[in-house]
């Protein structure tokens, strides 16, 4: 699934998918001028991502990532 996120003002788009080695979901976060990600986010719960730099919780919704 490709998706956004507004983080620090900032648009970033998302690329969610299966761990390959866990039944979670990872978010790969890219800038939308890279082609490598910036970060990599794994799901802690069901729908719920956990940036473990800053500490925030990023939420999926239907319509995109947001910053809990």
């Amino acid at each position: 699934m490709i998706t956004a996120l507004l983080l620090d003002k900032v648009l970033k788009l998302v690329h969610i998918r299966k761990d390959e080695h866990s039944s979670k979901q990872v978010a790969r976060i890219y800038d939308p001028r890279a082609t490598e990600p910036e970060a990599i986010y794994r799901e802690k719960e069901k729908n719920i991502f956990h940036d473990e730099i800053t500490g925030k919780k990023i939420h999926l919704t239907p319509t995109g990532l947001i910053v809990i």
